[in-house]
């Protein structure tokens, strides 16, 4: 067995709140998403393995990505402030400033989400 490729990836869930301010007046039954809402914002991040003998460490990694986040968004006492952006508009921010990553993840309670990736 032959392995092309060895990828590593660290998950982390934190508490958010976005909204979306352009939900069209066609979907009358998502406006209130125009409001600021809670979720559990689930994030995957994956980034590329030189060899198998795992020369990034995956809790180093993992503070990182908590780095990152509290450098692009504000916090709150209830939890992150994403403002109006989606779920692919956080992936897409993560990806471009967190160099190490080679694909971001980004959910709302396990549920519906995203994934950007670097091509």
């Amino acid at each position: 067995m032959s392995i092309i490729k060895c990828t590593g990836f660290v998950s982390l869930n934190v508490e958010g709140f976005h909204s979306w301010k352009d939900v069209p007046e066609y979907m009358p039954h998502v406006l209130f998403l125009r409001e600021r809402h809670r979720h559990l914002f689930n994030f995957k991040v994956h980034f590329t393995l030189e060899g198998y003998n795992r020369e990034e460490e995956f809790f180093t990694v993992q503070k990182e990505l908590k780095e990152v986040l509290a450098y692009l968004y504000p916090a709150s006492p209830l939890g992150i402030e994403f403002g109006d952006r989606s779920c692919e508009r956080i992936a897409l921010e993560v990806l471009e400033y967190f160099k190490k990553s080679t694909k971001v993840e980004v959910s709302e309670d396990g549920e519906n989400g995203a994934i950007v990736e670097a091509v």
